[in-house]
């Protein structure tokens, strides 16, 4: 398991001398912290991606992941190393849905929104904007009925709309208001003044990591709930 630092923690097994613990403290997987007694650990360093430190086997003891733990590269070069990187954490970024029919003729009540996951530390944000339309590519509908029949081709979603159809709102109703959730599985209320009776929609998901905050936010689910 990676604390995404690169701290290691968990178990490996091996047919042959058993398990191997990758850290002393292994309480994140539901063990106990033994680091008082022999402090040991696991490491990914960020910029050579390269394991760093010593595991710890009942059978055999110490297991060294790189040769500079030990001072003998000239010796014997060995190093294990992986793709990961903690240097990919960005300080903010956005997301856009996909297009997203609610199969309503006449369009549908738009509730709340909410997303599941994990913060990931205090100050980080995870917050939203949506655009609805009765056209499929988010343009304005010109018929008064609202049913999609006259859609404007070659105005779709986002873009520089600040408002109507196809442009991605938040609270209060304008371009630079947010639906901001208090947490994962808090609901924000969708100002219904704005969408009801849309048929389509997309959402834009903006997370938001402050600087000095190592660890950002992981949204695994992202839930628009309506009513016909």
């Amino acid at each position: 398991m990676n604390d995404r630092l690169g701290a290691l923690s968990g178990y490996a097994w091996n047919d042959g001398i058993g398990w191997i613990s990758f850290s002393c403290d292994q309480t994140a997987v539901g063990g106990s912290n033994t680091c008082s007694t022999s402090n040991y650990g696991v490491n990914i360093d960020s910029e050579t991606s390269e394991f760093m430190g010593y595991a710890w086997n009942d059978s055999i003891g110490w297991i060294s992941f790189n040769c500079l733990d030990e001072g003998i590269c000239d010796v014997s070069s060995y190093r294990v190393k992986t793709a990961w990187s903690s240097d990919i954490l960005a300080l903010d970024g956005y997301l856009i849905s996909k297009t997203i029919d609610t199969g309503e003729a006449g369009g549908a009540a738009f509730n709340y929104i909410l997303w599941r996951g994990d913060l990931g530390q205090t100050g980080n944000t995870v917050k939203f904007q949506l655009a609805t339309s009765n056209c499929l590519n988010g343009a304005i509908d010109s018929t008064t009925a609202g049913d999609g029949a006259a859609c404007n081709e070659s105005i779709g979603w986002g873009g520089s709309k600040a408002s109507g159809d196809g442009a991605f709102l938040g609270s209060g109703g304008t371009s630079v208001g947010y639906y901001e959730p208090n947490g994962p599985g808090i609901p924000a209320v969708i100002d219904a003044l704005n969408h009801n009776n849309k048929r389509y929609y997309r959402y834009k998901m903006f997370l938001d990591r402050p600087t000095g905050n190592t660890i950002s936010p992981v949204v695994e689910d992202v839930v628009v709930n309506w009513s016909p």
